[in-house]
């Protein structure tokens, strides 16, 4: 296919859409907002937001209190590999934030956007109402498809793929799911005071994890620390690459071969507090930002500013970058979402 705008908007009344799929009052008004594609996207400039596509109505998002950034990196000549998605609806809230790495990172990222929440809601487990059984399943379904539409869709899996972090919430329930390393957090106003407190939803999966650390070991990969480099990566044995961060992913068939799964973590967190929010977040957040910070930044915004509560969030992840690295800053994505 041309690379340009690789998937573009679902025909009108295309009940394979995903935003037809999410449980919906008939006719009441309903909003999606995903990350596109575009051959100019390595010509963007540092902090230029990705493009993105809107169906429906999108002032219900400010009503919904919801908001979202994803913003490109100071790297130029490369485009940003984040991307995200967020459909809603009365009765429903579907997000997700997708960090890719590789050469074919960005393609993996929007294609695993685009197909993921879809797998989500059209599986068996999800219409019986077993909604974990549904999102683990997405991801083993996911994955396939990555494999499957490399020759089709134009990417390779090989040495590219994304990580994948997606939360579901119905009424007082949250189901969130991910593989890699883009974190989730619930947090919660404390009974006393102004004060919220969090917890993390999401496991992290890098090779600082021992049990992550030790199931690719047993695989046969080798973890190491290149000189000059903070992280752990993960090589073939006696070769320099793939040299993954992140011990799952969807792609990175070479890492799957020393170890690198797609299995994701989910959990279901039944909440009961009126004031609370879910912030999900790409590395570009939390490289510099200690949990409790993040969520003292927003939490002041409220509900009726969710959207400048994401906005000053990236701005502040960007200012910390560039005082640490002086010349580099990684994609940042933010979705804020008050429950």
């Amino acid at each position: 296919p041309a690379m340009g705008c690789l998937f573009g908007k679902p025909k009108k009344g295309d009940p394979n859409a995903t935003l037809e799929l999410l449980p919906c009052e008939k006719n009441a008004p309903k909003v999606a907002v995903r990350g596109v594609v575009t051959e100019q996207d390595d010509q963007q400039d540092g902090f230029a937001p990705k493009k993105a596509t809107t169906e429906g109505v999108p002032g219900i998002l400010k009503r919904a209190a919801v908001g979202y950034v994803c913003r490109k990196g100071l790297k130029p000549e490369s485009p940003s590999q984040d991307d995200f998605c967020i459909f809603h609806t009365k009765f429903a809230t579907l997000v997700g934030v997708f960090d890719g790495h590789g050469p074919y990172g960005h393609h993996l990222a929007n294609y695993v956007q685009e197909i993921l929440p879809r797998e989500f809601l059209q599986s068996q487990h999800f219409k019986q109402n077993d909604v974990e059984k549904a999102l683990k399943d997405a991801f083993a379904a996911t994955q396939k498809r990555c494999l499957e539409s490399q020759e089709e869709r134009g990417f390779d899996c090989s040495l590219s793929g994304t990580t994948a972090t997606m939360a579901f919430v119905r009424k007082n329930v949250v189901y969130i799911a991910n593989v890699g390393d883009s974190t989730g957090i619930l947090a919660r106003k404390a009974v006393a005071g102004k004060v919220f407190t969090w917890e993390q939803l999401t496991r992290v999966h890098r090779l600082s994890d021992d049990e992550e650390k030790q199931r690719v070991e047993e695989s046969g990969g080798e973890v190491k620390r290149l000189d000059g480099d903070l992280p752990q990566r993960l090589f073939l044995k006696n070769q320099l690459y793939p040299g993954l961060i992140n011990s799952r992913s969807l792609g990175d068939t070479i890492g799957t071969s020393c170890g690198v799964i797609s299995d994701a973590d989910v959990r279901r967190i039944e909440f009961r507090e009126k004031e609370l929010f879910m912030l999900i977040c790409s590395d570009g957040v939390w490289e510099f930002f200690e949990m409790q910070e993040a969520v003292d930044l927003v939490a002041p915004f409220g509900k009726a500013k969710a959207q400048e509560a994401a906005e000053a969030l990236a701005k502040e992840a960007w200012k910390r970058w560039i005082q640490e690295e002086g010349n580099v800053v990684d994609d940042i994505t933010v979705i804020v979402c008050w429950l």
